[in-house]
């Protein structure tokens, strides 16, 4: 059901996160170019850049995409000729945002990047907090939740320090945004109401209608449409006494959602009807592709399907139009719905066909972007090696050349020395032969870890590609067929048929958590890669809000010594999913009621280590040397849940990292584990904070 509400968020995340503009009388745009061109003229730098900007503003308020690009790109080449560059980020900024409206994310998501690589003293208008909350919105919108997620909660920490109570409350809201696309409802509806109390106290109206609105869609999705219609009307209230025309258009299809989930099908189509007609005067495809599916599904559930099936062909037009994949996705899955309603088997298999082969065409781009990424490295490798033996070569013959020089030199002198010279010569011969025969054994040593590593990195390639298609593809089909015969045929099912399609759909979800695991387990490279300077604070920050439902679920007291944590230098990535590994560790090998979890930095054995702390179930002498191998598990599934990965994954991690991980532990005492990275990859945090206790 999630996927019927994306649309609708999708619009009010970028309303209500981005900048207010405000319609007002535009100077005309032919004489604004005469004054830039005088002012070029007369070599007014501040003059010419300030009517650069208005020139931006007049585009933007024309929704002239194209040309606010080409101002933006000209103010940028004289700002760098004239080397004043205390607006070239307004200007990053702005082509950021016409890409974003033209749909085109990857040169938005560039340009905004550049925008945040700039000095705050290179922006005058905007700020860099403006260019991540736009990094944030585009990542959210091509689906990479977790870097969206990322820039959010680094907005949220600096607009906590700045005490910026209205910028917090914006964040807020599109984090639980994210977690609700995420089909994590019930952390949506805590950032909803953490942002709708803050706008409350802030007495902003605007701030309160969109978390109103998301909170009732939490309740749509729990089927509780009571609460929902109750939220949805305080938001709507708000909308139209504003004028807040955008999130009108999405609270009436909220409502309409309401009332097609409670089966009240007249009250559904009059709300969805205004919701459209409101959406194409505010010229917004995205959001009419929301309605329409919405819409579709009514007229499904009315047998009205020649209809629905229209609504469905209009929205697949505009979804093609705006190159969005994922939306095509979700009408196919309403195509599947409306032709099994009509009883159309045929088209309802054809379609399921086609949201397959999509989903599999969307998994496996993003795993050739990986493989690309590897052989990448892999062909770094191959170019060094080559390098090295060049090299090699070069210091060889150099050094034959000295020893004949020598050697004919010592010859011209003396007759003398004739015998000496060649008894000299004959050994330097020899020597020489034996460097030839080592340099010809080194290079086929090389040649043979060549090999190897081209056989590692295909058969790496093979594993994930086999991970991801050749295996998932026929659980997907188990899982997609086995949810038509339970939605078809589950009147006529007993006890014992409910008992075997339970367990059907649990042994493919535990062999899909099984494959993902051994996937992630096998994209760890063994060389030093993708490694940076960042701080653990954020790390820890970043694994500590993934975890935030399992914490609370287990009243979990949660202490990390921020004041204690370096910066280090490693692989973000993967730091958060040694961390999240252990942590969540921590927190499922428990048998007490108050269990506890530390993080912090300190020395063992004799090295300064990062650790993680528990008052666990803790591990016997006997299984401290097993538990990082693969598949290595100390309890039954029906006692602990895990696949027994986690930990070889950590310690894959950590020795990429040329570190070491070990643990100290007594049985029923808890355990901790220890992270010693080399020294030189050890520095002082540069953030100061206070330690933290997370309940």
């Amino acid at each position: 059901m999630s996927n019927l509400y994306q649309t609708l968020f999708l619009v009010l995340l970028f309303t209500f996160l981005g900048t207010d503009c405000v319609a007002t009388d535009s100077p005309d745009m032919d004489s604004l170019s005469l004054h830039l061109q005088e002012a070029r003229e007369n070599k007014t730098t501040p003059q010419t850049l300030e009517a650069f900007y208005q020139l931006v503003e007049v585009a933007n308020f024309e929704r002239t995409w194209k040309k606010v690009i080409i101002i933006c790109e000209e103010a940028i080449q004289f700002s760098e000729e004239e080397r004043t560059f205390w607006m070239r980020g307004d200007f990053f900024y702005e082509i950021g945002k016409a890409y974003a409206e033209l749909t085109k994310y990857e040169e938005a998501i560039d340009y905004f990047e550049q925008a945040v690589s700039l000095r705050s003293e290179d922006y005058r208008r905007k700020t860099l907090g403006d260019a991540y909350t736009e990094l944030a919105l585009i990542h959210r919108v091509v689906g990479n939740y977790q870097k969206s997620y990322e820039y959010y909660l680094h907005l949220l920490r600096v607009q906590e320090a700045n005490k910026d109570s209205l910028k917090v409350t914006r964040t807020l809201y599109g984090i639980g945004c994210i977690l609700f696309y995420q089909d994590n409802f019930s952390g949506a509806l805590d950032y909803y109401k953490r942002a709708l109390k803050i706008s409350e106290q802030l007495g902003k109206e605007k701030e309160m209608s969109s978390p109103l609105a998301g909170i009732a869609s939490v309740y749509i999705e729990k089927k509780e449409y009571e609460k929902a219609l109750k939220y949805n009307f305080k938001s709507l209230e708000i909308a139209k006494k504003i004028d807040y025309k955008v999130n009108v258009a999405y609270v009436l299809q909220n409502i309409g959602s309401c009332y097609l989930g409670m089966g009240q099908l007249s009250k559904a189509e009059e709300y969805i009807s205004q919701s459209i007609e409101l959406k194409k005067i505010l010229e917004d495809p995205w959001g009419l592709v929301g309605s329409y599916k919405d819409l579709a599904r009514i007229y499904s559930q009315m047998e009205r399907h020649d209809e629905s099936i229209a609504i469905l062909q209009e929205a697949m037009k505009i979804a093609e139009g705006i190159g969005s994949n994922p939306r095509k996705l979700n009408i196919y899955d309403i195509f599947i719905e409306s032709y099994e309603t009509a009883g159309d088997t045929e088209m309802a298999n054809k379609y399921l066909h086609a949201y397959i082969e999509l989903k599999d065409t969307l998994i496996n781009e993003s795993s050739v972007r990986e493989m690309g990424a590897a052989k990448s490295g892999y062909e770094v490798k191959k170019r060094e090696d080559k390098i090295a033996l060049l090299t090699s070569q070069k210091e060889l013959l150099e050094k034959e050349q000295k020893i004949k020089s020598l050697t004919y030199y010592l010859m011209g002198a003396s007759l003398l020395f004739m015998l000496a010279l060649t008894f000299i010569w004959f050994s330097r011969f020899r020597m020489q032969q034996r460097m030839v025969g080592l340099l010809e054994e080194k290079n086929d040593q090389i040649h043979r870890q060549n090999k190897q590593l081209e056989l590692s990195n295909e058969d790496l390639q093979q594993f994930a590609y086999v991970a991801s298609h050749d295996l998932k593809e026929p659980l997907r089909m188990i899982s997609s067929y086995t949810t038509l015969l339970k939605k078809r045929y589950q009147h006529l099912f007993d006890d014992q048929a409910e008992e075997f399609m339970f367990y059907v759909v649990d042994a493919v979800g535990r062999m899909q958590v099984l494959l993902d695991d051994l996937l992630a387990y096998s994209r760890i490279e063994t060389q030093k890669g993708n490694q940076k300077w960042i701080e653990s604070i954020d790390v820890i920050s970043i694994v500590s809000s993934n975890l935030r439902m399992a914490i609370t679920e287990k009243n979990v007291d949660v202490k990390i010594n921020y004041n204690q944590l370096p910066k280090i230098n490693a692989d973000r990535s993967q730091m958060i999913q040694l961390f999240q590994n252990l942590i969540s560790n921590a927190i499922k090998f428990v048998d007490t009621d108050k269990p506890q979890v530390e993080v912090g930095f300190k020395k063992a054995k004799g090295k300064m280590a990062l650790f993680v702390k528990d008052n666990g179930i803790g591990i016997d002498e006997k299984s401290k040397a097993k538990i990082f191998e693969m598949f290595h598990r100390l309890h039954t599934k029906e006692e602990f849940e895990g696949t027994g990965i986690g930990l070889a994954t950590c310690k894959r991690i950590v020795d990429r990292h040329m570190g070491e991980i070990w643990v100290e532990s007594e049985k029923g005492k808890g355990s901790t584990f220890f992270i010693a990275l080399p020294e030189k990859d050890l520095a002082a945090s540069e953030l100061k904070m206070e330690p933290a206790t997370i309940a």
